[in-house]
């Protein structure tokens, strides 16, 4: 479906957006190629090589490249008639400025990249309501497996960094009377973590702080800060930022723990972490199942110590924590 922008409007792209970016290997065949195109009634993919987004191939390209010059659909290889480098937008940039973006480069096509789930989500509140329902059904196994394995029952004051609906800090507290905890993530988001302390009855225990842990401050006398399914969200400069402002926000002697998906150092396994990577590399702007050895250096920076990385039989199966010394 072509999208028409309307004259002199004040919306971003966000707003046109109507369909998941499909990518293709960029050693698959010109006649692969033309069966996605007809398989998702689409005019244009995205190509992909070791797991990075490297070009756009449009059917344009397909008439005025590999019909003209006679080559060969079952031998040629999509990368022969590909546009690199790769140019996109976010979702954020103004319908104008996209459109003079578009006149400037001469393209006729330009992928919208997300920076994060939560970013689409946003203006979205029936399909986000559902995320965040599903994110809690399937989080509820991993609490808990990490209270098994965590000294959870040691800490007081806890922050639950992106903690949608607010399942381990509400499956923590349910365990630990003593345990308070602040659900910290985006407005529209709170609004359900809102919803769902009071279906727990732990609204004396458990609150929440509306805000964007990328930019806002954390706060300080914590002695647990959670990181459940975030850090994987983003790249690596965000991820060492938040994991600084964790250290910040700690006492002496509190924990972080960072549960999501994370890769050996070649990332390819575990199957599920490396599939993951590469769905985040190809929907998202940074996104990443950054390799294990990868986040615990970022803790050593910070001066993190005690730190331990095990799975869990849950989904993610990684986690990696460590504490502040006294």
């Amino acid at each position: 479906m072509k999208t028409v922008f309307k004259e002199g409007t004040t919306e971003n792209i966000g707003t046109y957006m109507k369909s998941p970016i499909i990518t293709i290997q960029s050693n698959s065949t010109l006649r692969e190629f033309l069966k996605q195109l007809n398989e998702n009634k689409i005019s244009s993919l995205i190509v992909s090589e070791n797991n990075e987004n490297v070009g756009i191939v449009t059917k344009r390209d397909f008439i005025r490249k590999a019909i003209s010059q006679r080559m060969d659909p079952d031998t040629t290889e999509v990368s022969k008639i590909m546009n690199a480098p790769l140019l996109t937008l976010e979702r954020s940039t103004p319908v104008e400025d996209a459109k003079k973006f578009m006149i400037d480069n001469k393209i006729r096509h330009v992928p919208v990249m997300v920076k994060n789930i939560m970013e689409v989500l946003g203006n979205q509140p029936e399909e986000m309501r559902a995320f965040i329902d599903a994110m809690h059904a399937k989080g509820l196994k991993a609490t808990w497996m990490l209270a098994r394995e965590l000294p959870i029952g040691e800490a007081r004051k806890m922050l639950d960094i992106g903690g949608g609906p607010g399942t381990y800090s509400l499956e923590w507290a349910k365990l630990h009377n003593h345990l308070h905890a602040t659900v910290f993530d985006i407005p529209p988001v709170i609004a359900v973590a809102q919803d769902y302390i009071h279906r727990y009855r732990l609204e004396d225990r458990v609150n929440t702080q509306p805000g964007d842990f990328n930019k806002d401050d954390f706060g300080e006398g914590y002695d647990l800060i959670l990181f459940a399914n975030v850090i994987h969200m983003y790249g690596e400069d965000v991820g060492k930022n938040l994991i600084r402002k964790a250290q910040r926000a700690l006492e002496p002697g509190g924990r972080i723990v960072i549960h999501g998906f994370c890769t050996d150092k070649e990332e390819t396994a575990p199957v599920e972490d490396a599939l993951f990577n590469l769905n985040m590399g190809m929907l998202t702007e940074s996104g990443k199942a950054h390799p294990v050895k990868e986040k615990i250096k970022w803790m050593e920076e910070e001066g993190f110590a005690e730190i331990r990385h095990f799975r869990v039989q849950a989904v993610p199966t990684g986690v990696i924590t460590g504490v502040k010394p006294e």
